[in-house]
Order: C-alpha cells, then structure tokens, then sequence
C-alpha cells in the first residue's frame, strides 16, 4: 500500500520548481517506486482547482454530500491503485483550505496513509514574492502598505494581513493538518536561501520520503518581476478590474507575460524588488514568534529553522523598496519596451504576427490611460 504524501505549499517557497522536478523525472521516479500521477504537467492543479470551487456542502449534509470532482477522483484513484511506494499530490492551494476540504482530500486516499509536507522560506524573502503573486490575482495593494500590514502580525484584521497569513502562518497550518483525521505525519520544509535549486530539490525528497533521482533540473520559472514591472502591474489593476470576467483574468495573464519577457531584455535598466530594511526588527520578532510556535508543534523538520532567521543584508544595491514612489520617468524604459513589443512585427512579405484577440490594442488603450504624458512622447 503506497504513502500518498500531500505537498501542500505553502506559495513561493519553490513548489514550481519542485513541480516541474517531479513531472520531468516521473519515468525514473516511477522506477524507484514513486508516483507522481496524472495525464499532463497540470494535471494536479486543474484537479485542485475543481476540488477547491465546487460548491460546497451544507454543514448538515456532512462532508460526503457531493462527488468529488472527476478530475480529482481520478487522480485519487490512480494514486490508490500504485504498487510502489510513495504517490505525490503537489498543489500550494491545498495549504490554507478549511477543515471541511482538508477531510475530504484525505478521505478520498483512504485507508491510505498520508504524509503531508509544508514549505516556509524567511519573510524578508517571502513577502516581496507573495506581493507579486496578489498582483498576478488582481489585487493592487501598494508594496510599501502592504509589507507593514503584514508585520502588523497574524491577529491584525486588515484584507491584505488576513490575506498572507492565511497561507503562511506555519504553524497554524501545520496543527490544522496534524488535526486532520488520516494525516499520518507532518514535515516542516525549510527553503535554502542562496543556494542551488538542487539542494531544495533534496531537501523535498528527504521530506517526502522518496530516493532523490538523478535528473536534470528543469528550467527556471514563475521569475519575479522587476520592481517597475509590478508597480506597472498594480497600476493596471488600479483601474476598473473585475476578478469575476474571464476576458480580464486572460489580459491579465498576458500582461503579466508581457512584463517579465520585457523585464528580461538586457537594454532596458530594471531593479529587483527589495525588502524596507526598517522592517527588518520587526520580521524578526515575527519569526522568533513563528518558529517557537512550530516547534512546539513538532513536526519533522527538514532543514535548519536558522534559515528562516531575517537578515539585514537582504537588500542589495539598487533594489526598490518603494516601488510605488517610481516616477514616470524611471518607468518610461519599461514603458517603451512594451510599447515595442506590442507593435506587430512582420516576418514576412504577407505573415504579420498580431497580439491574440485584440490584446495589443487594449494594452496600448491601458498605456495611454496610464501614462498619457509618456505615450505623447513617443
């Protein structure tokens, strides 16, 4: 009877990577023994997602009111039905899910047993990369704000406070699952700092419980956006944004492509986002908090809870910690290699390659709304 062991997050402390690690090496995985199910790379996230936005049963009909979702069934299944060892389920969304969901989740392996790992990465580090990911979801809470709410602490009310420690109060998270009927145990993950993506990649293994495979590590992803791409970002979503519209969800998407390809081109001057070192005293304090809660939950731990200690050396030289105090000036580079991007380019007598259903015309609408003074100058 195989371990199903639940990769549960938490957002940006590597699970792409570890993501794409497990889906490149599944055939040698699969030989030590390891499943990583499902048809495609996504798989497991489309399975989630349908699990998650169901709708959900009334407290009176008990957690088994509904089926489970197709996709998550056969997932489920194809785990149960492994004759090796170990089956992975890898989805960072499962980390924050409500008691109700998390039953579920567990129950549809039974009478399997569960592992459940967690991941935490330093706050200094963290908090920059959460950011961006609200602007990925629409949201367009200034940088600056939303660092001092976060450290405001766990108890503080405010949306973008709730937002974050909903998905990264360790150990909450990690008595929720140890709580959780079937959850044979929990492992802490610590995410190296500086180190190479190898590393974290051994680091899950040992958590996991599986032999590490050779392989070759897949293609770096999900990068972080420079400082002015995602300040541009949040000023896209300053403006009128529906989360509930299918057609913004998709401009979205594409804007945030968009934003990273052009932050990559080495003749436009960006900066990497950086941590308020005023801030840093107060990380501190937090993390000192966080880490004796969780041991006092003791779960395994993989790794040094040293590393999740905030330094002060975290900013380098040139990064913006002030995002949204970026003049117009020092976003027109930016601005200008969008605008060069979003014109057609022709490959060929009759071939012109044009943004998709329109996109290029409402990115230039969004430009001009933005920054009319900077588009008068081109």
């Amino acid at each position: 009877m195989p371990e199903i062991v639940l990769h549960v997050g938490a957002f940006k402390t590597g699970t792409t990577y570890i993501q794409s690690a497990l889906w490149a090496n599944r055939r040698s995985l699969a030989q030590a023994g390891v499943l990583y199910p499902g048809g495609h790379r996504n798989s497991q996230s489309l399975a989630v997602k349908k699990l998650l936005d169901r709708e959900r049963p009334r407290p009176s009909e008990g957690t088994n009111a509904s089926p489970l979702p197709k996709r998550w069934q056969a997932i489920a299944d194809e785990a149960a039905a492994w004759n090796g060892t170990v089956a992975i389920i890898s989805m960072e969304f499962l980390a924050a899910v409500g008691s109700g969901r998390r039953r579920e989740v567990v129950e549809s392996f039974a009478p399997h047993p569960v592992r459940v790992v967690f991941a935490a990465r330093p706050l200094t580090r963290l908090l920059p990369s959460q950011w961006q990911n609200t602007l990925r979801w629409g949201r367009a809470w200034r940088y600056e704000e939303y660092v001092q709410d976060v450290l405001l602490g766990p108890q503080h009310r405010s949306i973008a406070s709730a937002h974050f420690w909903r998905r990264h109060h360790w150990p909450r998270i990690l008595r929720r699952w140890q709580r959780t009927p079937g959850v044979k145990s929990v492992c802490f993950l610590i995410v190296p700092n500086a180190a190479p993506p190898d590393l974290l990649w051994h680091r899950f293994a040992a958590a996991a419980g599986i032999p590490p495979p050779r392989h070759d590590p897949p293609p770096r992803s999900n990068e972080s956006l420079s400082a002015e791409a995602a300040e541009l970002l949040r000023r896209y979503n300053m403006e009128g944004r529906d989360l509930a519209d299918a057609g913004y969800q998709s401009r979205l998407r594409d804007l945030v492509a968009l934003l990273r390809h052009t932050s990559q081109d080495s003749s436009v001057r960006t900066h990497r986002l950086g941590f308020p070192s005023q801030h840093v005293p107060r990380a501190q304090a937090i993390t000192a908090d966080l880490i004796s809660a969780t041991l006092r939950a003791r779960p395994a731990v993989v790794g040094d809870v040293q590393e999740l200690w905030p330094t002060a050396d975290t900013r380098g030289a040139g990064d913006v910690a002030e995002p949204s105090k970026l003049s117009d000036v020092e976003l027109l580079p930016l601005l200008n290699a969008v605008a060069r991007q979003l014109e057609p380019r022709r490959a060929g007598p009759s071939d012109v390659h044009d943004v998709v259903d329109g996109t290029a015309e409402f990115h230039r609408s969004l430009l001009r709304l933005h920054t009319p003074e900077l588009w008068a100058r081109r």
